[in-house]
């Protein structure tokens, strides 16, 4: 988070606000996507990035 804003954070770069473009998607001015996936029950699961020549790249969110 960067003033209250999803953000993306590198080590190389400061953090990227991510805007919302549709639903469940979100998109950096770097161009950075991350798209949230969700269940039938409307639950997250998890969210993918893509970033260049990075796609599909899935992290499954687990419990605390």
């Amino acid at each position: 988070m960067k003033d209250g804003n999803l953000a993306l954070a590198t080590n190389w770069q400061e953090p990227s606000v991510l805007e919302p473009t549709v639903r469940d998607e979100f998109q950096s001015p770097v161009g950075v996507a991350m798209v949230f996936r969700r269940d039938a029950a409307g639950h997250i699961t998890g969210c993918e990035l893509f970033a260049g020549r990075v796609r599909n790249i899935f992290f499954t969110r687990v419990a605390k």
